[in-house]
């Protein structure tokens, strides 16, 4: 790295402690500017220049993403809870991924700290469809070979059963069937 890249570097640092480059032409228009010259003088964009050099770098403020990403929220959820997001608002569920990475949180986490509560899978309408194909599977109520059976049914138990905080025989045998 050559002098005038330290010292820029030095500067960025005093700014963004934290290595997250956030609204950088709002706060310094000349360190915009420097950055902008050295990044074309690699022949790469800006952004592309802050993470080649260990940054993790976004245009927006983060007070600004966060507000909008709320009102975006709020317009498609007004009762506050998320589900389904990706088959209601593809675009909006990829920018919100998006901006939970910069974040380093998961989906769930972000949408929460935006004041919503997130619903990865409606659990009552999973637990009718599960019942009702466990009848018609083992009427005898005696379980056998299930993952084999029907991969996707026992896939859907699954899910259920860890978000009981169970393993999949002990909820199977809880909805009154037997696991051989």
């Amino acid at each position: 790295m050559n002098k005038r890249n330290m010292v820029f570097f030095e500067k960025i640092d005093r700014i963004y402690p934290d290595g997250h480059v956030n609204g950088l032409k709002n706060r310094s228009e000349n360190l915009y500017e420097e950055a902008k010259t050295i990044a074309k003088s690699e022949e790469i964009t800006v952004k592309e220049f802050f993470i080649k050099n260990g940054y993790i770098f976004t245009r927006n403020n983060i007070k600004k993403v966060y507000s909008e990403d709320r009102k975006s929220l709020k317009a498609l959820y007004p009762n506050g809870i998320v589900k389904d997001l990706h088959k209601k608002d593809k675009k909006l569920y990829y920018k919100l991924l998006n901006h939970a990475k910069t974040e380093f949180m998961t989906l769930q986490e972000y949408i929460e700290s935006l004041g919503f509560k997130y619903v990865l899978f409606n659990s009552d309408k999973l637990s009718k469809e599960v019942s009702s194909r466990l009848k018609k599977l083992y009427p005898n109520k005696k379980v056998v070979k299930l993952s084999i059976k029907d991969h996707k049914l026992y896939s859907k138990l699954y899910k259920l059963a860890r978000k009981n905080g169970k393993d999949i025989n002990t909820y199977i045998n809880e909805l009154g069937y037997k696991v051989i």
